[in-house]
């Protein structure tokens, strides 16, 4: 299902709008979360492979990317239907499903590439410029097409979303020195 995504998004993206199939995109959806989690496990097992830590970073970037897509799906919905988009949370969670295939794709090339002497991160580097212009210009198609919007109105939920992300993490941060400085 999520080579479809890879092939042709802008066709995935229509069929999505057509045919509201919840069920395969919650398959797309642990299809790339366990994509991601192979990747995420193969970066972190890179100082040496122990069973403990393969499957406890799987499981938990498995966890992670599932609840994080649900989350943002949430979030864009928010920002679109309010910016006058038509929609309900299927939208919000396909288009970030749908954002998120290439990027769990391109950890698994990248996790794969960093394992090759010398020009490895160099290669992986070059690997992660396609992948994120895909899923950002993903993100965006969906967001335009599923929620019937203008590209204008997309950018401008897209930044919402982006910008609640980044607040976010920020407070989290935050948080979480204060909670340091109080220990």
């Amino acid at each position: 299902m999520c080579l479809d995504i890879l092939r042709s998004p802008v066709a995935a993206i229509a069929k999505a709008k057509q045919k509201r199939d919840t069920n395969r995109v919650i398959i797309t959806l642990l299809e790339i979360a366990a994509i991601f989690a192979v990747g995420a496990s193969l970066i972190a097992a890179s100082g040496g492979f122990d069973a403990m830590v393969l499957a406890s970073s799987f499981l938990s970037s498995f966890s992670v990317l599932v609840i994080f897509a649900a989350v943002v799906g949430l979030v864009i919905m928010i920002a679109a239907v309010n910016l006058g988009g038509k929609g309900d949370y299927y939208e919000g969670f396909t288009a970030i499903t749908y954002a998120l295939t290439p990027l769990a794709v391109g950890l698994l090339v990248i996790a794969l590439l960093l394992y090759v002497p010398i020009i490895g991160d160099l290669l992986a580097l070059l690997v992660a410029f396609p992948m994120l212009a895909s899923a950002l210009s993903i993100l965006y198609r969906a967001v335009k097409e599923l929620y019937r919007t203008d590209m204008i109105t997309a950018f401008v939920t897209v930044s919402i979303t982006m910008t609640v992300l980044v607040l976010s993490i920020v407070f989290l941060s935050a948080s979480l020195m204060q909670t340091q400085m109080m220990y």
